[in-house]
C-alpha cells in the first residue's frame, strides 16, 4: 500500500475576478472554469497528462491525499476542498476524511541580510 499525494491548484485570482459576487453558500457553490483548476501527482502515478482532470495509477488499499493550494501558495487566496462528488460509478474510491495534521513552516527571519535567518512557525494543515 502507498500513499499517493494529489496537488490541486486553483487560479484563484481569476476565479474572483471573473465572479465577483460568487456565491458563499457551500450547497450552491459558483461553478469554476476547468482552466483555472490544475491537478498533478508523481509523475510516474499519472496515466495520461495533468490538468483538470487527473488519472492516474494507484493499486486497492493505497491512500490518496488530496490537497489545494493556489497558483499565488495562499497569499492572496486560500482554497479550501469541501465535497467530494465522484463519477465513479464502481465505488472504487470510498468517501474522502478529512486528516488534519500538525506541520512547521520555516521562514526568513525579518531584518538579517546577506545569508538570511530562518525560523519556524507551528502551524495545524489538512488533506
Amino acid at each position: 500500500m502507498a500513499d499517493l499525494n494529489v496537488l490541486i491548484a486553483f487560479d484563484a485570482a481569476t476565479i474572483v475576478e471573473r465572479n465577483p459576487n460568487a456565491s458563499r453558500n457551500p450547497d450552491a457553490p459558483t461553478p469554476v472554469a476547468h482552466n483555472l483548476i490544475y491537478m498533478t501527482t508523481r509523475q510516474d502515478h499519472i496515466i495520461g497528462t495533468s490538468g483538470d482532470q487527473l488519472n492516474l495509477r494507484a493499486e486497492p488499499g493505497d491512500t490518496i491525499r488530496w490537497r489545494e493550494t493556489t497558483l499565488s501558495l495562499d497569499s492572496d487566496y486560500k482554497a479550501l476542498l469541501y465535497r467530494y462528488v465522484s463519477s465513479d460509478k464502481n465505488e472504487l474510491i470510498r468517501t474522502p476524511e478529512i486528516e488534519v495534521i500538525d506541520g512547521i513552516y520555516p521562514m526568513p527571519k525579518e531584518g538579517t541580510e546577506g545569508r538570511p535567518e530562518f525560523v519556524t512557525q507551528n502551524y495545524q494543515d489538512h488533506y
